[in-house]
């Protein structure tokens, strides 16, 4: 192979590395979006995140839920104005299957405040998410988390917390 060749050649790496770069950043402002949306209860714009068959497993599959409209109506209802909440995600791991289709772990904690029941909520979990780019563009095709730990408290009585899950109990 001459020269020329191997230049060429390791352009075309690097194009691809460059490409993959700027796919792994373009899913991290996703997920970003995602969360500002959630917190915000911009139920409009959040939809823009979800594929249209999107599917989702909240809390280890108990709330689930099948296409964009029906996941946006969800939230809709279940996070009324009264309802503050705080969600961040961190540490992503994130995998190719194609130039097309990407999986991610993300570490969430999450913080509730709950006016119309006076209750908070704190926990941790793993969000497992996959992606797939659509006219040039990703979008969450599943997602899901598994509680790490999940703890409630009566706002009036800061004395009541308690843990009401934890992933590495025995009982």
């Amino acid at each position: 192979m001459s020269t020329i060749e191997k230049l060429e050649q390791r352009l075309i790496e690097m194009e691809k590395e460059i490409t993959r770069l700027k796919d792994i950043e373009a899913i991290k402002s996703l997920k970003g979006k995602y969360l500002r949306c959630l917190d915000s209860k911009l139920w409009d714009t959040i939809g823009e995140c979800f594929c249209e068959d999107v599917t989702t497993s909240y809390s280890d599959g108990k709330l689930s839920f099948t296409g964009k409209e029906e996941v946006v109506n969800f939230f809709r209802t279940c996070m009324p104005p009264e309802h503050i909440t705080m969600h961040q995600c961190h540490t992503p791991e994130i995998e190719f299957e194609s130039d097309t289709l990407a999986f991610a772990y993300w570490y969430l904690g999450d913080n509730l405040i709950l006016l119309d029941r006076n209750m908070g909520i704190r926990g941790g979990a793993f969000y497992r998410e996959s992606y797939e780019k659509v006219n040039g563009e990703w979008k969450i095709k599943t997602i899901g988390y598994k509680r790490t730990f999940e703890e409630r408290w009566d706002r009036n009585d800061p004395k009541s917390a308690k843990i009401t899950y934890n992933m590495h109990s025995k009982e």
